[in-house]
């Protein structure tokens, strides 16, 4: 789960909460009783974990009563029957037990797929303790150095990295690289694929670079053992494509996933699960460049072909609905994006369970629509619901409760309930300074959403210290161009403009809007809110010609991206209408607030913030006609 600003006056975690994108799918799964790889399903983190199941039955055993069992589990398993495929692994495993012994490596493997099973569903406690088990014996049986041992290692540090345990996870990972390399060398199979994983917790430790450097390692040697268009060079392919995109990289990203949808699609075809998560990933890079028709056309196409192939409520066409839904609420299209995301959600906790991370995650994006749409009340208690459950399932201290409290701040912060709120920012950035460092993108996050609570709240010193404390840290270990350091400076520029420092911050607001246009593009909608941002500081300093003019630009754009009914475009059209009041044109001013109040009361609702602000502006007008 990457979480990332993406407004400049007030950074959050809304768009890229717990599981925003699709959470992966089961790759080839071979028989426990002979040689291959399961590849485990993506979790939080949005990386391809490979885990592990051996060949270590005996090839004289009369086990084919089994083998069928389990060839039936492992289709269930495909097909995202996970609950199914749990039953059907308990039996397989108690049947090896009977059959084998406890001790055995056959019955051993069982356990071990049970327990990614176990992950699959969320419950990553049970299956945490089923892969410390298998361990445990593998330990007692065949030693440190044993391949299936260092297999069992793998898959316990994903588990770990799963449920937020990533200093653990990592420490995991690099004993069991270290054991590679010795036992296999650089160009070992194994070797690679412990890299990936590496990396992965690495992206989750708020680490870019340094996964990037993993997966540069490791790409080399798997071109080589395995050629361009093997699905573990794919895969690492994706994975550095993420660690790009991570490091504010969008373009390249976007190039690096294309690339890998265009090989998946000619060697697997259109409807392959493989060659639509790269689909889904290549979708979400446009997305978050703000490139918002085209995100939108492919998760439709990408949600078709789901719904045909795998069925309306298979776990990868309910994320690639998800997805669509958080496009369209970018996009202002909010109570189609409420529809979806309140269908995703009833049909997650039937199939998946009310604790899922992926049920949490519909919830908390639920709310987010809610909020949007000026429904605070009912938000916060879906956001607090969902908190609740995370806290419980979860524990106080995994990311996705972090974010799920970040998220809550949020709600309160729109409700003007600024105190509360800036006792839950505060509560955050604690935690994440603990748990995760000082340099880490939620802690910076964090510090940030606290710093525009305090601005919001009128104390400028104060906001004005968080963000200058943030800012060098976003521009050392992020970037210049990083999403994040620009929330910083845009909110350091904004808060210097109250404090009556209007030419520096407009300096500021330039240099960023400058980064924004060739990082994003004009029509991304963080560009959009910096012109608007840059027009409200010019007016400040009585540049009301200037100050109408940016207005008047962003206008257009958004007229022509967004839509006229988008609340973006909405505030514009405000904004406009206040320039229309300075120079004089009343009756201009009280016309384009009552279009505008008309198209927000329908959209957004009477009662929201939005609209009950237009309605003030509009009687201030007509009192001075």
């Amino acid at each position: 789960m990457i979480e990332g600003a993406n407004e400049d006056a007030k950074s959050d975690e809304q768009t890229n909460a717990p599981n925003n994108v699709i959470n992966g799918f089961i790759g080839q799964a071979f028989s426990v009783v002979q040689a291959g790889h399961i590849a485990g399903s993506v979790h939080s983190n949005h990386i391809h974990h490979h885990y592990h199941s051996s060949q270590e039955a005996d090839p004289d055993a009369d086990t084919a009563p089994l083998e069928e069992q389990i060839r039936i589990a492992n289709s269930l398993w495909r097909q995202g029957e996970f609950a199914e495929a749990e039953a059907k692994y308990r039996t397989i495993v108690k049947n090896f037990r009977r059959d084998f012994g406890e001790d055995h490596p056959s019955t051993l493997s069982c356990r071990s797929n049970l327990a990614i099973v176990l992950a699959d569903q969320g419950d990553l406690a049970e299956a945490e303790k089923e892969i410390r088990a298998v361990l445990k014996v593998r330990l007692r049986t065949a030693g440190k150095e044993d391949p299936d041992t260092l297999v069992t290692r793998n898959n316990l540090a994903s588990i770990l990295e799963s449920q937020g345990q990533f200093f653990e996870a990592e420490h995991e990972f690099r004993a069991v690289l270290a054991a590679t390399i010795s036992l296999f060398g650089e160009f070992d199979p194994d070797t690679i694929l412990t890299r990936n994983n590496l990396a992965a917790t690495l992206q989750s430790l708020g680490q870019p670079l340094k996964a990037e450097r993993e997966l540069r390692a490791a790409l080399p040697a798997a071109l080589l053992l395995l050629g361009e268009e093997h699905s573990d060079v794919l895969a690492i392919r994706t994975n550095l494509a993420e660690a790009i995109k991570d490091q504010g990289k969008h373009a390249e990203a976007e190039a690096e996933h294309h690339a890998v949808y265009r090989l998946r699609k000619r060697i697997l075809g259109e409807e392959h699960p493989e060659t639509l998560l790269s689909r889904d990933k290549h979708a979400l890079v446009l997305d978050e460049q703000g490139k918002l028709n085209e995100a939108e056309n492919e998760f439709r196409a990408i949600v078709k072909i789901r719904e045909r192939v795998l069925g309306s409520e298979h776990p990868g066409t309910l994320s690639s609905k998800f997805n669509l839904a958080s496009v369209l609420k970018s996009r202002g299209e909010l109570a189609e994006s409420e529809e979806i995301h309140r269908a995703v959600l009833k049909a997650r906790k039937r199939v998946l369970g009310t604790e899922h991370p992926n049920t949490l995650a519909s919830q908390s994006h639920l709310a987010l629509v809610l909020q949007a749409r000026g429904e605070l009340g009912e938000a916060e208690q879906v956001h607090r619901a969902e908190l609740k459950t995370c806290r419980r399932v979860l524990g106080e201290d995994h990311p996705n409760t972090i974010v799920s409290r970040n998220n809550l701040a949020t709600v309160l912060w729109s409700q003007g309930k600024l105190t509360e709120a800036e006792e839950e920012f505060r509560d955050v950035l604690k935690d994440c300074l603990r748990s995760f460092g000082k340099e880490h993108p939620r802690t910076l996050n964090s510090r940030i959403n606290l710093a525009s609570t305090l601005s919001e709240r009128g104390e400028l010193v104060g906001a004005e210290a968080e963000f200058r404390r943030a800012l060098p840290t976003c521009e050392q270990r992020l970037g210049h161009d990083h999403p994040l350091t620009l929330a910083s400076r845009s909110g350091l520029a904004l808060v210097l403009g109250e404090r009556g420092a209007l030419a520096e911050a407009e300096d500021q607001l330039r240099e960023i809007l400058k980064i924004k246009m060739k990082t994003l593009g004009e029509e991304h909608p963080d560009t959009l809110k910096t012109r608007n941002n840059l027009a409200g500081i010019l007016r400040m300093q009585g540049k009301l010609a200037e100050a109408e003019a940016e207005n008047r630009a962003e206008l257009r754009v958004c007229r022509r991206i967004l839509g006229e009914e988008h609340p973006e475009t909405l505030v514009s059209r405000s904004n406009l209408a206040s320039f229309l009041w300075e120079r004089g044109e009343l009756t201009e001013a009280e016309s384009e607030l009552s279009d505008v109040i008309k198209i927000s009361t329908r959209i957004l609702g009477e009662n929201h913030p939005d609209t009950m602000g237009y309605k003030k502006a509009l009687a201030f007008v007509r009192a001075e006609l």
